[in-house]
């Protein structure tokens, strides 16, 4: 209501509230404009992991995955277990991302044989999965094999060298 033309100390107040409303909205709308393209793609990424696979929230270190002795010693319950072997391990997340899919149901154990060091950026991305074991060992020693599970495993994946090919074809052209 108005008085003498002159609105009345109530009917600011309401204006005041709305105002503050519209410019908190509008902040919070230019918030969510300045995030990235690359932080939202992150969050609708951990989002997607997290509705449809089976993962960790922070990754697990190395060393609490590496096997010393042999996999049956160390995880006696084991059983069904993937071994995954080969010296390529450059689409290894690739390969483990769908192995972990919650529609799977159960998760089996992933046993890695690997003759060196598993690469950082490797191991980082693979951290955030469950039931992963490492063994360090050749593919070619039996005895490599054995502690890795091969007895128990109900399967084997051998990676292919992904640089074999150009190593022959240099090799051909050598000689």
């Amino acid at each position: 209501a108005r008085i003498n033309g002159d609105e009345s100390p109530d009917s600011k107040k309401p204006k005041k509230k709305f105002w503050k409303l519209l410019k908190r909205s509008n902040l919070l709308q230019k918030k969510i404009e300045l995030d990235s393209f690359q932080e939202k793609l992150q969050k609708m990424e951990e989002k997607h992991m997290t509705e449809y696979y089976y993962h960790r929230l922070t990754p697990i270190s190395i060393d609490d995955c590496f096997i010393k002795t042999s996999v049956v010693d160390e995880v006696p319950h084991i059983n069904n277990h993937l071994i995954i072997m080969g010296r390529d391990l450059s689409n290894l997340y690739d390969l483990i991302r769908p192995l972990r899919a919650k529609y799977l149901g159960l998760i089996r154990y992933i046993v890695i044989l690997y003759p060196n060091d598993i690469p950082s950026d490797i191991w980082n991305k693979i951290a955030v999965f469950q039931n992963i074991l490492v063994v360090k060992g050749s593919s070619v020693e039996e005895g490599d094999i054995i502690r890795a599970g091969i007895f128990r495993a109900q399967n084997v994946v051998i990676l292919a060298d992904a640089n074999a090919h150009e190593r022959a074809v240099q090799l051909d052209s050598a000689t």
